[in-house]
């Protein structure tokens, strides 16, 4: 197990800025779900991150604002490296952590709670994996994600493609 995480985070492991289109794709869908995550939860995490991934592939005005939009993510996280290099949050949080692992720790010894709960995520993680490669649920959800668009566009007229 790599001790990778534990490492506080450094201004060397800021993001990098590419024009590959595939990556294009994967910053705008991250930013998308991100924003969507932080002011609208899960489904809208989804949707947002489905609908950014889709349109940035377009080349038309929508595309260029998600293009951006992904661009404004790799920026957001960049100052927040820096920000954390100041102020230490990631090596704080660290601590909060592991200082209530170890308070969970005590109460596991008691009701064997923690093995429980992993062996439960475990299954329904392996069960997840297995069913988005059957299904292809991603890549599926950025497709229908992205006609729900073209049908709205071409309805209020705002796609000009």
């Amino acid at each position: 197990m790599s001790t990778r995480a534990t490492e506080p985070i450094t201004q060397t492991d800021k993001v990098l800025s590419t024009n590959s289109a595939d990556e294009t794709m994967i910053r705008s869908g991250v930013t998308g779900a991100m924003f969507g995550f932080l002011f609208g939860g899960l489904f809208v995490s989804a949707v947002l991150g489905f609908f950014a991934a889709y349109a940035s592939q377009k080349n038309d005005e929508v595309g260029g604002y998600a293009r951006s939009f992904g661009n404004f993510g790799v920026l957001v996280t960049n100052k927040a490296l820096v920000l954390n290099e100041k102020h230490r949050f990631a090596e704080r949080s660290t601590e909060a952590v592991q200082l209530a692992w170890e308070q969970a720790k005590k109460y596991d010894a008691k009701y064997n709670i923690l093995d429980i709960s992993r062996d439960m995520v475990l299954n329904l993680w392996v069960l997840l994996v297995r069913c988005n490669r059957e299904h292809r649920l991603l890549e599926r959800g950025v497709e229908v994600t992205g006609l729900g668009y073209e049908y709205v566009a071409k309805r209020i007229g705002a796609d000009r493609s």
